[in-house]
């Protein structure tokens, strides 16, 4: 049997990268140049549920050539290949994504949530919920060692923030976050798992695996598969000269999903709904502008606007902040500690003159205490301070057994819901 050679045709291709391999395409992998491959019919979707459109999809794939009869006129086969290839194309793509074409992953935080005026906001930050959707989405991680909280709310919905520290071989905390938005009838309408600096295959699947099985049956067995595949498709040569920053997408009857290494997993419910989010933050926080020249005072180094991060250089210190406008919304700041004969030789003053002015009168003393006691003992702590979440991460020396120096790493607040710093 000869097989005349037939030209690959390429057709306005979808994307110039590789793709990941659909559910939706049953059998072997798809045919390249002068392959001869039996098509009976198009590809139908397979019982796992439609994907969402994704830079890898079908159209970048090879052309499929039909099986070239011996006694058929030489041009006619070709004509016929170029035919295929053009159906297939068109076609493929069409019934991969539900009649979609490929489209970017969707803007964090999504268009408009934060364009409102104050909704009834509080910034009083409080244990989440034992009962409830918040319970029982945050009840895996708190059982897994992490810090959950309710962060803010509003007339339209509520605001969760999760947090774990882990320590990695220099003795440096790693921090993995998860953030949940439930609407005013407690359901689920919006997550986001980070994916933490330096990650480790499979921590994000873990936790959201874990807090959305919780309230959608099966979603977490569905999500561990996808990232699976992904995670196995990333490691290959192909995909890692792309150039691309490769992402996955799919839905269930609970929600549309999509994960890449950029962003980690956003998941947006199909039937809750939020349309103001939450962005209260005057409980805890003043505004950057009345904060800065105590910080100028204290050695840091400060341009704002429209700088949101200060350096001081004696100390190795930092100051970061996140803002909606002029009003802090959380606040991060390092800071040693040396204790010598029980004294504390590094006082709190030779960094904020003032003491820390960033924060409102209602919360500043309750912090200022819990920090200094940190700082006496060398010790971290993590929870709720007068209504504020409070994250203290210590890194500490051994001198003796009464002296030591030690560097803490502060967070105060929680960030709005998609944004960074996380």
């Amino acid at each position: 049997m000869i097989i005349p050679t037939a030209n690959t045709v390429i057709s306005s291709p979808a994307w110039g990268t590789l793709t990941r391999r659909s559910p939706a395409i049953s059998g072997s992998r798809p045919a390249t140049k002068n392959s001869v491959v039996s098509i009976k019919k198009v590809p139908t979707a397979s019982k796992r549920g439609p994907k969402l459109p994704s830079r890898w999809s079908a159209a970048s794939m090879n052309p499929v050539f039909r099986p070239v009869s011996m006694t058929a006129p030489r041009r006619r086969p070709v004509a016929r290949a170029v035919l295929a290839a053009l159906t297939i194309m068109v076609i493929a793509p069409l019934t991969l994504t539900g009649c979609t074409r490929s489209a970017d992953p969707p803007p964090l935080p999504p268009h408009g949530v934060y364009d409102h005026e104050a909704a009834g906001e509080t910034s009083r930050a409080e244990p989440v919920p034992a009962n409830g959707t918040a319970g029982a989405l945050t009840r895996p991680l708190t059982e897994a060692g992490w810090f959950c909280a309710q962060v803010r709310g509003n007339a339209d919905g509520r605001s969760l923030w999760c947090r774990i520290g882990r320590r990695d071989e220099t003795d440096t905390v790693v921090p993995q976050v998860a953030q949940f938005l439930l609407d005013r009838e407690d359901r689920l309408a919006w997550a986001w798992f980070p994916a933490p600096a330096g990650k480790e295959d499979g921590q994000v699947a873990a936790a959201a695996a874990s807090s959305l099985t919780a309230v959608w049956s099966g979603a977490g067995d569905r999500l561990r598969e996808e990232i699976d595949d992904f995670d196995r498709d990333r490691r290959s040569d192909t995909v890692r000269r792309s150039g691309e920053i490769p992402r996955a997408g799919w839905r269930d009857e609970y929600a549309d999903y999509n994960y890449s290494d950029l962003n980690g997993l956003v998941v947006t419910a199909r039937d809750g709904s939020v349309r103001r989010w939450p962005f209260g933050a005057e409980h805890y926080a003043t505004t950057m502008s009345s904060a800065v020249g105590d910080l100028l005072a204290g050695g840091y180094d400060c341009f704002y606007p429209p700088q949101e991060s200060c350096n001081r250089p004696q100390s190795n210190g930092y100051f970061r902040v996140s803002l909606r406008g002029d009003q802090i919304v959380s606040a991060g700041f390092g800071i040693g500690s040396l204790i010598e004969s029980g004294r504390q030789r590094h006082p709190l003053s030779q960094e904020f003159p003032h003491g820390l002015t960033f924060l409102t009168d209602a919360v500043r003393g309750a912090i200022t205490e819990r920090l200094e006691q940190c700082r006496r003992t060398g010790t971290g702590f993590t929870g709720i301070v007068a209504g504020s979440v409070v994250i203290i991460d210590a890194s500490r020396g051994g001198v003796d057994d009464d002296d030591f120096a030690a560097y803490f790493h502060v967070q105060i607040g929680a960030p709005l819901a998609a944004t960074l710093p996380v």
